[in-house]
This record gives C-alpha cells, structure tokens and sequence, in this order.
C-alpha cells in the first residue's frame, strides 16, 4: 500500500473516532472525508486531520460508553469470523474491518452492518460457506457485488420495495459456497422502522377519524 493509501485509511479512523466522539459534526466529517478522498498527497491528508490530533480528549459521551469500547477502537485491517457446528451474530454498533472472511461449515453466521462503524466505504469478504448459511443484514442502498463460485448453492437478495438512493457502502463478496444459502437482506436500523411504522399508524388513524 502506498503512503497515501495509508494515510487516507489513517485519516477516515481518526475522523470516524472524532464524529463518534462528538469532536465534530455530521456535515464536518462528510466535508473532511470528502478533502481526504481528494487529497493528492499524505501532507494534504495530514492537513484535513491536523487539529483533530492535538491534545486528548478528556470526556467521552456516556451514549458512547454505553456502546462500549468497540465504537472507540480503530478499524483493524482484517479479521476472521467462523462458525463451525454452531452459530455466531456480529451486531449492533461493531467496527467494520477492510477485509474480511468468514468460514461456515455446519452452521449459520449474520452479520448485521446497520449500525456498524465503517472506517471505508468498502469492505472486501471472502466467504467459504460448505453446509451452511451466512445472512447479511445491510442498510437500504447498499451496493453489493457478488461474485462467489457456487456449487448447489442458493443467493437470496431481498430489496426495499420503496426506490432508495444508492448507499456510498459497497461490499464485495467472493469465495465458494458448497451446499449452502446466502441472504442479503435490506433492512433500516430497527429504531428507523419503528418510527416509520407509528407514523403509518398514526396516518391511518387519523383518516379513520376523519372518515
């Protein structure tokens, strides 16, 4: 990896730390990560970030605690997932690596990205699923490409039916399956459902009323 690589990985850490921290806002952490992606080199990168990485931060939101320390450690490069005979869940506020594979053999593994911290816009997953079955939970608008060498396998991608604008995550999945079912299903973080289901509730209720 080049040093601008590098550096950019480094930057969007430091600014996924700082928005979660609450050290800047929404709109600053798109607006950085945009100069960063457009840097052309590791100075101009350095420059996006340079204030975020003077002094320590001495208090640290108990929303943020409540999460626990997964939400303020840095986004490894990679990691391995497995579930051999059993079952394994990767939800909730998890950090998303650059790479990542999964071995399901005998068993059933979900990982749920709607509440995940994503230090890239990407990730990269390799699958090897041999009698098995893998669910992927994913925000409306995510980007999928997959591209995984089946052998009596079944893939099952089940959509919003509302048009939705495309997601700036993208997972690319590869591997092999063998006797096994992949689900990738789009689904909004459950405090969003519930939302939109009592306002629909509340819609019904009041033509209901009116009627």
């Amino acid at each position: 990896m080049d040093d601008i690589e590098s550096a950019r990985k480094n930057a969007i850490q430091v600014l996924c730390v700082a928005q979660a921290r609450d050290l800047i806002t929404v709109d600053g952490f798109e607006s950085r990560l945009a100069l960063v992606k457009s840097a052309s080199n590791s100075a101009m990168v350095g420059a996006v970030i340079a204030d975020l990485q003077t002094g320590e931060v001495t208090a640290v939101p108990a929303e943020l605690t409540d999460r626990g320390p997964a939400a303020l450690a840095p986004a490894p490069e990679y990691i391995k997932i497995s579930a051999v005979l059993g079952s394994s869940t990767r939800k909730g506020p998890w950090i998303v690596p650059f790479q990542m594979s999964a071995l399901v053999v005998l068993g059933e593994l979900k990982l749920d990205f709607r509440d995940a911290l994503c230090a890239s816009d990407y990730l990269d997953l390799d699958l090897n699923v041999i009698f098995g079955q893998i669910d992927l939970v994913v925000p409306p608008g995510t980007q999928i490409q997959y591209e995984c060498d089946e052998f009596m396998s079944s893939l099952t991608h089940k959509r919003k039916r509302a048009p939705t604008e495309p997601g700036q995550f993208l997972i690319r999945i590869r591997g092999r399956t063998r006797c096994a079912q992949v689900t990738i299903k789009e689904q909004h973080p459950d405090g969003v459902e519930l939302n939109r289901f009592q306002q629909r509730v509340a819609h019904w209720w009041e033509r209901t009323l009116g009627g």
